[in-house]
């Protein structure tokens, strides 16, 4: 967090590459429409990831001047939302009075797994007699 420029409206086109530029516009709409109307993130910030180049760090800078806010799991689970194979993981930082939510973007050139699980759940129903 420190250190890191927060801007409301900066060019992302030198960052992101053109595939990946709708999925990281929507990520920063929903982080600048969290909680409505107080709009928890006023400032956000996009840049690589140091290791991977294939991976976007998009973070939101949530307002704590007045020291009251909160962030569900629906909150964050919307933003999953958006592309399941794609954005993850999402968490949030604190840092002393600083706080910020972290969405993780994979590109698209990025191979992306899937898995898939069934689930069957069987209940097998017991009747006692009495005294037969």
């Amino acid at each position: 967090m420190q250190g890191q420029k927060y801007q409301e409206d900066p060019p992302i086109d030198d960052i992101v590459k053109p595939e990946d530029v709708s999925i990281v516009k929507d990520v920063i709409s929903m982080l600048s429409a969290l909680q409505a109307p107080n709009n928890i993130c006023k400032k956000w910030s996009v840049t690589l990831k140091p290791v991977k180049t294939t991976q976007y760090e998009v973070t939101g800078l949530i307002d704590t001047k007045n020291g009251v806010w909160h962030v569900s799991y629906e909150d964050l689970d919307l933003i999953r939302q958006l592309n399941y194979a794609r954005v993850g993981p999402v968490c949030v930082k604190g840092n002393g009075s600083a706080a910020e939510i972290s969405v993780t973007i994979t590109s698209l050139t990025e191979r992306a797994m899937v898995t898939e699980y069934d689930i069957i759940r069987v209940n097998k129903r017991a009747r006692w007699f009495s005294g037969v």
